[in-house]
């Protein structure tokens, strides 16, 4: 819509599962595998279970797929004693990322009046908040929102 190419982005699809706990609220702590292939947490009405899945995507209404899913539950269950024997919700989302995966944010420079906060890799929600913050007062001279972070150097 601003008449710029696109930035590239890569749409990568991860699944999420949620599975019954066996505590009402589930009393588990959020969990991560070593090796960096599932990680697990409480979430209501059970236990929130992703494989940790990044695979390439075109940009769509992502699905779960039954792998994904069936992956999901015989990682949970290789590496803990809860019982995982039925899911109770399962769904799929896309996070888009930049070929060195670091969010893509500053000025375009084929047009300085046009920003970019893209690609995120689906620490959005997480980092969305600041870095909104620091793209604001970057694009109003503002004052630097942190002491500690040289807004200028973001940009450059």
């Amino acid at each position: 819509m601003a008449g710029l190419d696109e930035v590239e982005r890569q749409p990568m699809r991860r699944t999420g599962v949620i599975i019954p706990s066996l505590g009402e609220p589930p009393q588990y702590p959020a969990t991560h595998a070593v090796n960096g292939e599932l990680y697990f947490r409480p979430e209501s009405p059970g236990l929130m279970v992703c494989p940790v899945d990044e695979t390439p995507s075109e940009p769509c209404d992502a699905r779960p797929e039954e792998l994904d899913v069936a992956i999901a539950m015989d990682r949970m269950q290789s590496v803990t004693t809860l019982p995982v024997d039925r899911v109770l919700h399962s769904w799929a989302g896309l996070r888009a990322f930049a070929e060195d995966r670091r969010p893509v944010v500053g000025r375009d420079p084929r047009n300085d009046r046009f920003c970019w906060l893209a690609g995120q890799g689906g620490f959005g929600l997480q980092t969305s908040p600041a870095l909104g913050a620091l793209v604001a007062a970057h694009l109003n001279h503002g004052a630097v929102v942190n002491g500690d972070i040289d807004i200028h150097r973001l940009f450059s």
